[in-house]
């Protein structure tokens, strides 16, 4: 069972980590999750303000991240996600 705590640390922002090259959850107290990974389950929060849950995926011959179910030309840094866990 997750807890209210353990959800809390898994919701944030979208973020580019240029470290590791990879998306990765920026926390409300300014702390990061660590990297995520293609398959990554996530619930987004979409700019229209509903959330979908859908994982993060990776494109290896265009070298872009995409979440499935939002049309790729989209930005996807910067929305509000939690980590739901791997697929």
């Amino acid at each position: 069972m997750i807890t209210d705590e353990r959800r809390e640390a898994e919701t944030g922002y979208l973020v580019w980590d240029e470290r590791t090259e990879r998306p990765d959850i920026q926390r409300e107290d300014d702390t990061f999750h660590g990297g995520l990974h293609s398959g990554d389950e996530l619930e987004v929060h979409t700019r229209e303000g509903y959330p979908i849950e859908m994982p993060i995926e990776y494109d290896a011959e265009t070298g872009s991240w995409y979440i499935l179910g939002i049309p790729r030309y989209e930005a996807i840094l910067g929305l509000k996600v939690r980590r739901l866990g791997r697929a």
